[in-house]
Formats: C-alpha cells, structure tokens, sequence
C-alpha cells in the first residue's frame, strides 16, 4: 500500500474483496522519520506510525490478529547505502545515474562478492529483526482477519 497514492482506496477495495472472516497478509514499512532515498528508489510514496496504521485496518473492517517485524533498522541503513550504488536519479525528464559508468560497471563485476555479502547481511537482518520491538521495527506484518 506504500507504493501507490491512494492507500485509502487500496485498503477499501481489499476489505470489500475478502471474505467475511478471511485473512489479509499485509507488510508496510514504519516510522516516517525514516523516509529516504531507498524509499523513494522502490516507489514509496510513505511510511506509517504503528498507531496510524492500525486504525487504517481497523476503520476498514479489518481486525488485527498478529504483528511482528519483517525488518530493523540495519536493513534500514544498509538499504539506504546500497540502493546509491545502482541508482538513477530523475533530472527533469531524463534519468541520471548518481555514480560513474566506471564504479558501476565494477559493481557488477563484483556482483557475485556482492551476492555473498547481501546473504549474510539478510541473515544478520532477519535475527535483528525478530529481536526488535516493535517499535524499532521499519517494516512490519500485519495478520488482520475481515470481521464480520
């Protein structure tokens, strides 16, 4: 829901779809204060508080069943370092890459060495994650059931 304008609608259209007592999966990136340029690579349009988001679900009809993070803060940091390597930056109407032709075509001669260290990586990111509280959290699943 992060990836388009009207979250409202998204929202109100997967509630009318679902089955009364049917189960919506949802995962959505937290804290405002951390929207950078990571995010605005992926296409996000925003961030949520945890408060905000779960009155979002519940005004839709959607009761909350479970929550728990997906992601902390060093993927958060290490997100925001990675995605300038492979970025494009939007200059008018034409798209400029941030790095030289030179670093970049490095960076994906070392894309294997790459690939090993974002394994690990994810592995150091998921155990932080599912040692956050929530509130450390910057992306969060929400289990929410459609009352009836």
């Amino acid at each position: 829901i992060e990836h388009v304008g009207r979250d409202d609608l998204v929202l109100h259209e997967i509630s009318r779809v679902l089955k009364e007592g049917g189960t919506l999966c949802l995962t959505a990136p937290m804290q405002k204060r951390y929207f950078g340029f990571d995010d605005e690579f992926v296409g996000h349009y925003r961030r949520y508080e945890i408060p905000e988001l779960r009155t979002f679900l519940r005004d839709k009809g959607l009761v909350e069943i479970r929550v728990f993070p997906v992601m902390g803060r060093l993927e958060k940091l290490i997100m925001e370092n990675i995605t300038r390597l492979f970025a494009f930056k939007k200059k008018g109407e034409e798209h400029v890459h941030l790095l030289g032709w030179g670093t970049r075509l490095a960076a994906w001669v070392f894309f294997p060495l790459y690939a090993a260290i974002n394994f690990f990586l994810g592995f150091l990111v998921d155990r932080q994650a599912k040692n956050a509280p929530l509130e450390d959290a910057v992306n969060l699943c929400f289990l929410c059931r459609k009352s009836s």
